[in-house]
């Protein structure tokens, strides 16, 4: 890309339609000369008030109290354009541009395009777009934001105090956004890098990124796989206890059988179980009989020797007086002592 000013045109405020015309030589190094406060200072103010700048340096007195318009005819690689913009109100810049896109300069200039529409163009022009970004970072420059075309113009112009500085060869270092930018853009603006180098290595950036990304979700996937596993060897395990599947079966093929009974219903998985699930009940219930009558039994057999004791304790007085030698038997004793035995 090659870029140059070719005029600086200023119109007069006195309705006289004058116009007065600065020329700079191509492929040149243009040296402005003069008395002391002849304007040299103001001729780099008025580039940057033209490209678009917030805020002017332009004296108020002697130049900007006798001006209307100010405007820069450039040259873009081949393409001639012109450019105005309307005088600021003291310390207010004005929003009013005019724009040739033939490099025409007209007698008087009148508004005839927003600033954002003239930005796109030029931008355009410069093959500056929103791919086009701030490779990395800075305190007044955010990373991926948009290079802006104030920026090349470091590389056009060199003020009195660069060219009496040892150690700083470019404008606007005092301006931390320029001082970042500078080494931000150097080798675009140098032709060390080009527009189609930068976007090719941003979608490199951008590849990269997104592979990270996709690299981590699969470490993550890898990890949830592996619990998921876990999980499912526990629930295999579980089903095994239940007798629901075989016990014999592999993780895999257990999963495949519970599915299987999860679709088939749980009750047909008893099919095959039911025979033992029944002989287990009946055996259960049998030995719950088997216990409930040895209770009765044991029950029955405490209340008979009881009985045996009552009986033994009642018969021991007629003992007694059957063994009783003083005691006169008559015919009818042997028959009161054994009805009183109950013999």
């Amino acid at each position: 890309m090659k870029y140059s000013i070719h005029k600086i045109i200023l119109w007069m405020n006195d309705n006289s339609g004058y116009r007065r015309e600065l020329q700079f030589e191509e492929n040149k190094v243009n040296v402005i000369t003069g008395e002391s406060n002849t304007g040299k200072t103001a001729i780099l103010h008025i580039v940057d008030y033209c490209l678009f700048a917030s805020k002017h340096k332009i004296a108020e007195s002697k130049i900007n109290e006798n001006l209307a318009w100010y405007g820069l005819n450039f040259k873009i690689n081949d393409k001639y354009f012109t450019i105005a913009r309307k005088a600021p109100n003291r310390t207010n810049v004005s929003s009013d541009y005019y724009f040739s896109s033939t490099g025409e300069i007209p007698e008087f200039p009148s508004p005839n395009m927003t600033e954002g529409s003239l930005k796109e163009i030029l931008e355009t022009e410069f093959n500056i777009d929103k791919d086009v970004t701030i490779p990395f970072g800075g305190r007044s420059l955010k990373a991926n934001s948009k290079i802006s075309l104030r920026y090349f113009m470091l590389f056009c112009t060199i003020s009195g105090d660069i060219i009496q500085h040892s150690e700083v060869f470019f404008d606007k270092q005092n301006d931390s956004r320029y001082r970042e930018a500078l080494p931000r853009i150097f080798d675009l603006a140098v032709g060390i890098e080009t527009i189609e180098n930068i976007l090719k290595r941003e979608k490199v950036l951008s590849l990269q990124a997104e592979l990270a990304k996709i690299e981590k979700k699969n470490k993550q996937i890898s990890e949830k796989k592996s619990e998921f596993y876990d999980e499912l060897k526990s629930i295999a395990m579980e089903a095994k206890e239940y007798g629901l599947i075989d016990e014999g079966d592999d993780i895999p093929d257990s999963i495949e059988s519970l599915k299987s009974v999860i679709d088939d219903g749980i009750s047909q998985a008893y099919d095959t179980k039911g025979n033992r699930f029944d002989e287990i009940i009946s055996e259960k219930n049998l030995l719950e009989r088997k216990v409930r009558n040895l209770m009765r039994f044991q029950s029955a057999y405490n209340e008979y020797k009881s009985s045996l004791n009552v009986i033994e304790d009642s018969l021991k007085p007629v003992e007694y007086w059957r063994n009783k030698d003083e005691i006169v038997k008559t015919s009818i004793f042997d028959t009161l002592i054994t009805s009183l035995a109950g013999w």
